[in-house]
């Protein structure tokens, strides 16, 4: 392990996850912000061999980190409570086809 990795592990521990600035919208640490506080310049491919060992370095922190950038969506439905109802299923009148979409690309001059 690399002198710089070593680094960039310990970066990426002290990186808040409430702070988006510090991530990607791909949920990993931005490389912008390690380089920064690193001093140096950090790839995308150094970032993520970097964020794979702190996983494997720090699972809990790592589960910790994870939670926080990747919040349940909703509370599942109390058990009194019901389930939401399934989509419905659209009409064929809104269908969509190939040809449909052939026709609008065509329209709007592309040459498909």
């Amino acid at each position: 392990m690399t002198e710089k990795l070593v680094k960039l592990i310990a970066l990426i521990l002290g990186l808040d996850p409430k702070d988006e600035a510090h991530f990607t919208k791909s949920q990993l640490p931005d490389s912008r912000v390690l380089a920064e506080k690193l001093g140096v310049s950090v790839s995308a491919a150094e970032r993520d061999e970097a964020f794979e060992a702190f996983k494997d370095q720090y699972p809990e922190e790592a589960t910790t980190m994870l939670a926080v950038l990747n919040p349940p969506d909703d509370d599942p439905p109390a058990e009194d409570e019901p389930a939401a109802e399934p989509a419905k299923k659209a009409d064929e009148s809104t269908m969509i086809t190939g040809q449909d979409a052939l026709k609008h690309l065509r329209s709007k001059g592309h040459k498909v």
